[in-house]
Protein backbone atom coordinates (compact mmCIF):
# COMPACT_ATOMS: atom_id res chain seq x y z
CA UNK A 1 0.00 0.00 0.00
CA UNK A 2 1.56 3.22 -0.77
CA UNK A 3 2.30 5.25 1.86
CA UNK A 4 4.91 8.40 0.83
CA UNK A 5 5.19 10.21 -2.61
CA UNK A 6 7.34 12.51 -4.07
CA UNK A 7 7.27 14.00 -7.21
CA UNK A 8 10.33 16.61 -8.99
CA UNK A 9 9.88 17.97 -12.99
CA UNK A 10 7.07 16.28 -13.93
CA UNK A 11 4.80 18.19 -16.30
CA UNK A 12 3.19 21.05 -13.90
CA UNK A 13 5.00 19.64 -10.72
CA UNK A 14 8.21 20.91 -10.46
CA UNK A 15 8.13 19.65 -6.48
CA UNK A 16 5.47 18.43 -4.58
CA UNK A 17 7.22 18.15 -1.40
CA UNK A 18 6.67 14.39 0.70
CA UNK A 19 3.25 13.74 0.10
CA UNK A 20 1.78 11.53 2.62
CA UNK A 21 -1.14 9.29 1.73
CA UNK A 22 -3.76 8.36 4.15
CA UNK A 23 -6.88 5.80 4.20
CA UNK A 24 -8.06 8.98 2.35
CA UNK A 25 -6.85 11.20 0.48
CA UNK A 26 -8.28 13.95 -1.88
CA UNK A 27 -6.59 16.29 -4.74
CA UNK A 28 -8.50 19.00 -5.19
CA UNK A 29 -7.86 22.56 -6.72
CA UNK A 30 -8.80 24.20 -10.27
CA UNK A 31 -8.60 22.00 -13.68
CA UNK A 32 -4.61 22.00 -15.18
CA UNK A 33 -3.43 22.63 -12.27
CA UNK A 34 -1.76 19.15 -11.40
CA UNK A 35 -3.72 17.39 -10.08
CA UNK A 36 -4.30 14.47 -12.73
CA UNK A 37 -0.46 14.71 -13.46
CA UNK A 38 -0.12 12.72 -10.04
CA UNK A 39 -1.79 9.64 -11.28
CA UNK A 40 -0.16 10.43 -14.70
CA UNK A 41 3.18 10.18 -12.69
CA UNK A 42 2.26 6.67 -10.98
CA UNK A 43 0.79 4.98 -13.61
CA UNK A 44 3.87 6.01 -16.19
CA UNK A 45 6.01 4.30 -13.53
CA UNK A 46 3.69 1.33 -13.31
CA UNK A 47 3.30 0.56 -16.74
CA UNK A 48 7.17 0.95 -16.50
CA UNK A 49 7.74 -1.21 -13.83
CA UNK A 50 5.39 -3.81 -14.98
CA UNK A 51 6.35 -4.21 -18.75
CA UNK A 52 9.96 -3.79 -18.83
CA UNK A 53 13.48 -4.08 -16.32
CA UNK A 54 14.50 -1.58 -14.25
CA UNK A 55 17.55 -0.37 -17.04
CA UNK A 56 14.41 0.40 -19.73
CA UNK A 57 13.39 3.51 -20.89
CA UNK A 58 10.39 5.25 -19.40
CA UNK A 59 7.35 3.99 -21.19
CA UNK A 60 5.04 6.62 -21.66
CA UNK A 61 2.49 5.14 -24.22
CA UNK A 62 1.24 2.22 -23.17
CA UNK A 63 -1.91 2.08 -20.27
CA UNK A 64 -1.67 5.80 -20.64
CA UNK A 65 -0.27 7.94 -23.73
CA UNK A 66 1.80 10.82 -22.33
CA UNK A 67 3.72 11.50 -25.51
CA UNK A 68 7.45 12.04 -25.40
CA UNK A 69 10.04 12.75 -22.46
CA UNK A 70 9.77 16.59 -23.37
CA UNK A 71 6.07 16.67 -23.26
CA UNK A 72 5.99 15.97 -19.92
CA UNK A 73 9.32 16.81 -18.08
CA UNK A 74 8.98 20.29 -16.25
CA UNK A 75 9.14 23.20 -18.59
CA UNK A 76 9.51 20.80 -21.95
CA UNK A 77 13.44 21.36 -21.02
CA UNK A 78 15.15 18.25 -21.60
CA UNK A 79 18.28 19.34 -19.30
CA UNK A 80 15.47 18.34 -16.43
CA UNK A 81 15.41 14.93 -14.41
CA UNK A 82 12.60 13.52 -13.72
CA UNK A 83 12.35 11.76 -10.13
CA UNK A 84 9.45 9.89 -8.61
CA UNK A 85 9.89 8.55 -4.64
CA UNK A 86 7.29 6.37 -3.33
CA UNK A 87 7.14 4.12 -0.22
CA UNK A 88 5.25 1.22 1.26
CA UNK A 89 5.23 0.05 4.47
CA UNK A 90 8.58 -1.91 3.85
CA UNK A 91 10.49 0.12 1.28
CA UNK A 92 11.57 4.11 -0.17
CA UNK A 93 12.18 4.14 -3.63
CA UNK A 94 13.93 6.95 -5.64
CA UNK A 95 14.58 6.80 -9.59
CA UNK A 96 15.43 9.48 -11.69
CA UNK A 97 14.88 9.16 -15.61
CA UNK A 98 16.78 12.09 -18.01
CA UNK A 99 17.10 11.88 -21.51
CA UNK A 100 19.61 11.27 -23.83
CA UNK A 101 20.45 13.89 -26.59
CA UNK A 102 23.12 11.55 -29.14
CA UNK A 103 20.35 8.85 -29.22
CA UNK A 104 17.38 10.78 -28.40
CA UNK A 105 16.00 8.35 -25.84
CA UNK A 106 15.45 8.19 -22.19
CA UNK A 107 17.43 6.00 -19.56
CA UNK A 108 17.06 5.92 -15.90
CA UNK A 109 20.02 7.37 -14.40
CA UNK A 110 19.93 6.61 -10.80
CA UNK A 111 17.66 4.07 -9.42
CA UNK A 112 17.97 4.19 -4.75
CA UNK A 113 16.23 2.07 -2.06
CA UNK A 114 16.93 3.31 1.43
CA UNK A 115 15.25 3.26 4.72
CA UNK A 116 15.42 -0.52 4.71
CA UNK A 117 14.25 -1.99 7.76
CA UNK A 118 13.98 -5.44 8.78
CA UNK A 119 13.67 -6.85 12.34
CA UNK A 120 15.83 -9.81 11.02
CA UNK A 121 18.70 -7.85 10.16
CA UNK A 122 22.33 -7.22 11.74
CA UNK A 123 22.23 -3.62 10.35
CA UNK A 124 19.18 -1.10 9.23
CA UNK A 125 18.51 1.81 7.52
CA UNK A 126 21.15 1.96 4.89
CA UNK A 127 20.76 3.57 1.85
CA UNK A 128 21.76 1.70 -1.32
CA UNK A 129 21.64 2.66 -5.39
CA UNK A 130 22.33 2.26 -8.51
CA UNK A 131 23.72 4.83 -10.16
CA UNK A 132 23.93 5.44 -14.13
CA UNK A 133 27.99 6.26 -15.45
CA UNK A 134 29.47 8.55 -18.42
CA UNK A 135 29.75 5.72 -20.27
CA UNK A 136 26.26 4.44 -20.14
CA UNK A 137 27.33 1.34 -17.41
CA UNK A 138 25.55 1.38 -14.35
CA UNK A 139 27.07 0.03 -10.79
CA UNK A 140 26.03 -0.11 -7.32
CA UNK A 141 26.39 2.27 -4.87
CA UNK A 142 26.23 0.64 -0.88
CA UNK A 143 29.25 2.71 0.65
CA UNK A 144 26.85 3.33 3.63
CA UNK A 145 26.19 -0.21 3.48
CA UNK A 146 29.90 -1.06 4.38
CA UNK A 147 30.11 1.59 7.23
CA UNK A 148 27.21 0.07 8.61
CA UNK A 149 28.61 -3.14 8.69
CA UNK A 150 31.69 -2.29 10.14
CA UNK A 151 30.02 -0.26 12.81
CA UNK A 152 27.73 -3.25 13.73
CA UNK A 153 29.79 -6.15 13.59
CA UNK A 154 32.86 -4.48 15.28
CA UNK A 155 31.25 -3.77 17.93
CA UNK A 156 28.75 -7.08 19.18
CA UNK A 157 28.87 -9.85 16.08
CA UNK A 158 31.49 -11.97 17.58
CA UNK A 159 29.81 -11.33 21.19
CA UNK A 160 26.03 -12.03 19.48
CA UNK A 161 25.83 -13.49 16.41
CA UNK A 162 27.50 -16.32 13.65
CA UNK A 163 27.35 -14.78 10.78
CA UNK A 164 24.92 -16.99 8.47
CA UNK A 165 23.78 -14.79 6.05
CA UNK A 166 23.37 -11.41 4.61
CA UNK A 167 20.18 -9.76 4.45
CA UNK A 168 19.11 -7.84 1.36
CA UNK A 169 15.34 -6.93 1.96
CA UNK A 170 12.72 -8.38 3.44
CA UNK A 171 12.76 -12.41 3.34
CA UNK A 172 16.02 -11.85 0.58
CA UNK A 173 18.95 -13.60 1.57
CA UNK A 174 22.61 -13.99 0.03
CA UNK A 175 23.76 -17.18 1.79
CA UNK A 176 27.50 -16.67 3.16
CA UNK A 177 28.91 -20.26 2.49
CA UNK A 178 30.45 -21.13 6.45
CA UNK A 179 33.40 -22.14 5.45
CA UNK A 180 34.04 -18.29 4.83
CA UNK A 181 33.33 -17.32 7.90
CA UNK A 182 35.33 -20.03 9.47
CA UNK A 183 38.14 -18.97 7.62
CA UNK A 184 37.96 -15.12 8.41
CA UNK A 185 36.63 -15.26 11.73
CA UNK A 186 39.66 -15.36 13.76
CA UNK A 187 41.02 -12.33 11.10
CA UNK A 188 41.04 -8.28 12.03
CA UNK A 189 37.26 -7.48 11.87
CA UNK A 190 38.40 -4.89 9.48
CA UNK A 191 39.68 -7.47 6.97
CA UNK A 192 36.62 -9.41 7.65
CA UNK A 193 33.88 -6.05 6.97
CA UNK A 194 36.17 -5.98 3.17
CA UNK A 195 35.91 -9.51 2.74
CA UNK A 196 32.20 -9.36 3.21
CA UNK A 197 31.97 -6.27 1.40
CA UNK A 198 33.70 -8.14 -1.75
CA UNK A 199 31.32 -10.79 -1.45
CA UNK A 200 28.28 -7.98 -1.69
CA UNK A 201 29.92 -6.48 -4.73
CA UNK A 202 30.38 -9.41 -6.45
CA UNK A 203 26.90 -11.02 -5.75
CA UNK A 204 24.84 -7.98 -4.92
CA UNK A 205 24.77 -6.30 -8.14
CA UNK A 206 24.05 -9.02 -10.01
CA UNK A 207 20.84 -9.66 -8.28
CA UNK A 208 20.17 -5.75 -7.26
CA UNK A 209 17.73 -5.22 -10.62
CA UNK A 210 15.73 -8.10 -10.80
CA UNK A 211 15.51 -8.08 -6.57
CA UNK A 212 14.34 -4.28 -6.86
CA UNK A 213 11.89 -5.05 -9.55
CA UNK A 214 10.23 -7.42 -7.79
CA UNK A 215 9.98 -5.37 -4.78
CA UNK A 216 8.63 -2.27 -7.28
CA UNK A 217 6.23 -4.93 -8.95
CA UNK A 218 4.74 -5.75 -5.89
CA UNK A 219 4.13 -2.35 -4.85
CA UNK A 220 2.55 -1.86 -8.12
CA UNK A 221 -0.02 -4.91 -8.26
CA UNK A 222 -1.65 -3.46 -5.66
CA UNK A 223 -2.21 0.26 -6.91
CA UNK A 224 -5.53 -0.09 -8.75
CA UNK A 225 -6.92 2.93 -11.01
CA UNK A 226 -10.89 4.07 -12.07
CA UNK A 227 -10.83 6.74 -14.58
CA UNK A 228 -13.55 9.30 -14.88
CA UNK A 229 -14.77 7.97 -17.56
CA UNK A 230 -16.24 4.99 -16.81
CA UNK A 231 -18.27 2.88 -19.39
CA UNK A 232 -22.31 3.64 -19.84
CA UNK A 233 -24.61 1.00 -19.05
CA UNK A 234 -24.51 -2.00 -21.33
CA UNK A 235 -27.33 -4.19 -22.11
CA UNK A 236 -25.57 -7.32 -22.16
CA UNK A 237 -21.87 -7.89 -21.47
CA UNK A 238 -19.73 -10.03 -22.63
CA UNK A 239 -16.79 -12.22 -19.78
CA UNK A 240 -14.01 -12.61 -20.82
CA UNK A 241 -13.19 -16.01 -18.94
CA UNK A 242 -10.40 -14.26 -17.27
CA UNK A 243 -9.88 -13.34 -13.57
CA UNK A 244 -8.84 -9.69 -14.11
CA UNK A 245 -6.86 -8.45 -11.16
CA UNK A 246 -8.82 -4.68 -11.49
CA UNK A 247 -12.09 -3.74 -12.51
CA UNK A 248 -10.26 -1.15 -15.19
CA UNK A 249 -10.08 1.98 -15.50
CA UNK A 250 -13.14 2.47 -17.37
CA UNK A 251 -14.98 -0.58 -15.34
CA UNK A 252 -14.80 -2.76 -18.51
CA UNK A 253 -13.91 -5.81 -16.29
CA UNK A 254 -16.89 -5.28 -13.68
CA UNK A 255 -18.94 -8.31 -14.80
CA UNK A 256 -15.72 -10.19 -14.80
CA UNK A 257 -14.88 -9.35 -10.98
CA UNK A 258 -18.66 -9.98 -9.97
CA UNK A 259 -19.05 -13.38 -11.83
CA UNK A 260 -15.50 -14.77 -9.83
CA UNK A 261 -16.15 -12.91 -6.26
CA UNK A 262 -19.81 -13.65 -5.84
CA UNK A 263 -19.41 -12.42 -2.29
CA UNK A 264 -18.95 -8.60 -3.66
CA UNK A 265 -22.59 -8.65 -3.98
CA UNK A 266 -23.16 -7.93 -0.68
CA UNK A 267 -21.59 -5.01 -1.11
CA UNK A 268 -22.96 -3.89 -3.87
CA UNK A 269 -26.65 -4.33 -2.50
CA UNK A 270 -25.59 -2.35 0.41
CA UNK A 271 -24.32 0.12 -1.43
CA UNK A 272 -27.11 0.67 -4.21
CA UNK A 273 -29.59 0.97 -1.32
CA UNK A 274 -27.40 3.80 -0.21
CA UNK A 275 -27.39 5.34 -3.09
CA UNK A 276 -31.27 4.98 -3.67
CA UNK A 277 -30.37 3.08 -7.13
CA UNK A 278 -31.90 -0.34 -6.19
CA UNK A 279 -33.05 -2.91 -3.10
CA UNK A 280 -31.40 -5.55 -4.92
CA UNK A 281 -29.38 -6.66 -7.63
CA UNK A 282 -28.03 -9.89 -10.37
CA UNK A 283 -25.92 -11.14 -12.42
CA UNK A 284 -27.12 -13.67 -14.32
CA UNK A 285 -26.27 -15.43 -17.71
CA UNK A 286 -28.46 -15.41 -20.71
CA UNK A 287 -27.95 -18.79 -21.46
CA UNK A 288 -25.60 -21.57 -19.78
CA UNK A 289 -22.34 -21.11 -21.25
CA UNK A 290 -22.71 -18.48 -23.24
CA UNK A 291 -20.89 -16.30 -21.36
CA UNK A 292 -23.39 -13.34 -22.22
CA UNK A 293 -24.34 -11.88 -19.36
CA UNK A 294 -26.85 -9.17 -17.92
CA UNK A 295 -27.04 -7.01 -14.90
CA UNK A 296 -30.35 -6.77 -13.79
CA UNK A 297 -31.44 -4.52 -10.64
CA UNK A 298 -34.94 -4.18 -8.35
CA UNK A 299 -35.86 -0.69 -9.27
CA UNK A 300 -35.66 1.30 -5.46
CA UNK A 301 -39.37 2.33 -5.42
CA UNK A 302 -41.69 0.10 -7.64
CA UNK A 303 -39.47 -3.07 -6.75
CA UNK A 304 -39.77 -4.07 -10.44
CA UNK A 305 -36.55 -5.98 -11.78
CA UNK A 306 -35.03 -4.03 -14.64
CA UNK A 307 -31.83 -4.15 -16.88
CA UNK A 308 -29.42 -2.18 -15.22
CA UNK A 309 -29.32 0.05 -18.96
CA UNK A 310 -32.80 1.09 -18.19
CA UNK A 311 -32.07 3.26 -14.78
CA UNK A 312 -29.41 5.70 -16.54
CA UNK A 313 -25.31 6.35 -16.14
CA UNK A 314 -25.53 6.48 -12.22
CA UNK A 315 -25.56 2.97 -11.45
CA UNK A 316 -23.02 2.14 -14.01
CA UNK A 317 -20.08 5.18 -12.50
CA UNK A 318 -20.76 3.80 -8.98
CA UNK A 319 -21.07 -0.13 -9.64
CA UNK A 320 -16.96 -0.12 -10.46
CA UNK A 321 -15.83 1.98 -7.17
CA UNK A 322 -18.05 -0.18 -5.09
CA UNK A 323 -16.33 -3.45 -6.99
CA UNK A 324 -12.90 -2.47 -6.73
CA UNK A 325 -13.05 -1.30 -3.12
CA UNK A 326 -13.89 -4.76 -1.93
CA UNK A 327 -12.07 -6.88 -4.05
CA UNK A 328 -8.63 -6.09 -2.73
CA UNK A 329 -6.79 -5.38 0.52
CA UNK A 330 -3.88 -3.63 1.47
CA UNK A 331 -4.09 -1.83 -1.84
CA UNK A 332 -4.22 1.86 -2.80
CA UNK A 333 -7.02 2.56 -5.68
CA UNK A 334 -6.81 5.97 -7.80
CA UNK A 335 -10.33 7.54 -8.56
CA UNK A 336 -10.92 10.17 -10.79
CA UNK A 337 -13.75 12.35 -10.72
CA UNK A 338 -16.26 10.07 -8.89
CA UNK A 339 -18.60 12.45 -9.16
CA UNK A 340 -19.62 12.12 -12.09
CA UNK A 341 -23.49 11.89 -12.87
CA UNK A 342 -24.34 12.26 -9.88
CA UNK A 343 -26.67 14.23 -8.46
CA UNK A 344 -25.52 16.84 -5.12
CA UNK A 345 -26.69 13.72 -2.41
CA UNK A 346 -25.22 10.58 -4.32
CA UNK A 347 -22.07 12.65 -3.81
CA UNK A 348 -22.63 13.28 -0.27
CA UNK A 349 -22.96 9.25 -0.44
CA UNK A 350 -20.16 8.51 -2.54
CA UNK A 351 -17.91 10.38 0.60
CA UNK A 352 -19.77 7.44 3.28
CA UNK A 353 -18.57 5.05 0.44
CA UNK A 354 -14.73 6.00 0.28
CA UNK A 355 -14.86 5.76 3.97
CA UNK A 356 -16.58 2.49 3.97
CA UNK A 357 -13.77 1.30 1.19
CA UNK A 358 -10.92 2.95 3.72
CA UNK A 359 -12.03 1.09 6.80
CA UNK A 360 -13.26 -1.25 6.06
CA UNK A 361 -12.57 -2.83 2.52
CA UNK A 362 -8.97 -2.13 3.52
CA UNK A 363 -7.49 0.06 1.17
CA UNK A 364 -6.59 3.46 0.81
CA UNK A 365 -7.97 5.86 -2.07
CA UNK A 366 -6.55 8.45 -3.75
CA UNK A 367 -9.37 10.53 -5.06
CA UNK A 368 -9.38 13.25 -7.46
CA UNK A 369 -12.23 15.37 -6.95
CA UNK A 370 -13.83 18.64 -7.72
CA UNK A 371 -16.98 17.77 -5.44
CA UNK A 372 -16.84 20.13 -2.03
CA UNK A 373 -19.90 17.28 -1.36
CA UNK A 374 -17.97 14.54 -0.59
CA UNK A 375 -15.47 15.72 1.29
CA UNK A 376 -18.00 17.91 3.24
CA UNK A 377 -19.51 14.47 4.05
CA UNK A 378 -16.35 12.84 5.32
CA UNK A 379 -15.68 15.78 7.25
CA UNK A 380 -18.87 15.38 8.81
CA UNK A 381 -17.93 11.75 9.89
CA UNK A 382 -14.53 12.75 11.44
CA UNK A 383 -16.98 14.99 13.25
CA UNK A 384 -19.23 12.75 14.65
CA UNK A 385 -16.12 10.27 15.41
CA UNK A 386 -16.95 7.77 12.87
CA UNK A 387 -13.52 8.49 11.10
CA UNK A 388 -9.96 9.52 12.61
CA UNK A 389 -8.96 13.12 11.12
CA UNK A 390 -5.75 11.73 10.72
CA UNK A 391 -6.92 9.12 8.06
CA UNK A 392 -7.71 11.83 6.01
CA UNK A 393 -5.61 13.97 3.58
CA UNK A 394 -6.77 16.91 1.72
CA UNK A 395 -4.18 18.65 -0.85
CA UNK A 396 -4.76 21.50 -2.88
CA UNK A 397 -3.01 22.30 -6.07
CA UNK A 398 -2.33 26.11 -6.74
CA UNK A 399 -1.07 26.43 -10.35
CA UNK A 400 1.71 29.24 -10.23
CA UNK A 401 4.52 30.40 -12.79
CA UNK A 402 6.80 28.63 -10.85
CA UNK A 403 5.29 25.71 -11.05
CA UNK A 404 2.18 23.59 -9.31
CA UNK A 405 2.16 24.39 -5.44
CA UNK A 406 0.86 21.50 -3.12
CA UNK A 407 -0.93 22.65 -0.27
CA UNK A 408 -1.81 19.93 2.80
CA UNK A 409 -4.68 21.63 4.09
CA UNK A 410 -5.48 19.94 7.62
CA UNK A 411 -8.28 19.11 9.32
CA UNK A 412 -9.23 19.16 13.13
CA UNK A 413 -10.88 16.26 15.00
CA UNK A 414 -14.18 18.53 14.50
CA UNK A 415 -13.88 17.85 11.00
CA UNK A 416 -13.36 21.53 10.37
CA UNK A 417 -10.38 23.18 7.80
CA UNK A 418 -7.49 24.38 9.57
CA UNK A 419 -5.86 26.55 6.45
CA UNK A 420 -8.03 27.76 3.25
CA UNK A 421 -5.59 28.82 1.08
CA UNK A 422 -7.38 30.77 -1.55
CA UNK A 423 -9.43 29.25 -4.17
CA UNK A 424 -10.55 26.67 -1.69
CA UNK A 425 -14.25 25.69 -2.73
CA UNK A 426 -14.71 29.13 -2.30
CA UNK A 427 -17.64 29.29 -5.21
CA UNK A 428 -20.18 28.08 -2.25
CA UNK A 429 -19.61 30.45 -0.06
CA UNK A 430 -19.25 33.17 -2.81
CA UNK A 431 -22.79 32.57 -4.10
CA UNK A 432 -24.76 32.08 -1.11
CA UNK A 433 -23.10 35.53 -0.14
CA UNK A 434 -24.63 36.99 -3.41
CA UNK A 435 -28.04 35.55 -2.71
CA UNK A 436 -27.61 36.86 0.77
CA UNK A 437 -27.04 40.68 -0.68
CA UNK A 438 -29.96 40.09 -3.36
CA UNK A 439 -32.50 39.11 -0.47
CA UNK A 440 -31.26 41.57 2.41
Amino acid sequence: MLKELYIHNFKSLRDTGKLEIKPITFLVGPNSSGKTSIFQAILTLRQTIQNRDMKSALILQDYIDLGSFKDIVWEHNLKNNITIKLADTKNKFEVEFAFQKSNESIFLKRFRNFGVHSDTIYFDNFDYEVVRNRNGSYFLNISNLKNHMGKKYEIDFFKFFKIKNIVLGDNELIKVEEEIIKTEKNKHTKKLKNKLYKNIDDIYLILFVENQEKKLIKLFDHIFHIGPLRREPQRIYTASGAVPLEVGKSGEWVVDELISNPETKERVNKWFKEFCIASDFKVQELRRGSKRYEIIIKEFNTGIWINIADVGFGASQILPIIVEGFITKDSTILVEQPEIHLHPKAQATMGDLLVDIAKNGQNSVIVETHSDLIISRVCTRIAQGKLNNDDVAVYYFNPTKDGTEVIDVTINKKGQFQNFPEGFFEERYEEALMSANMIF
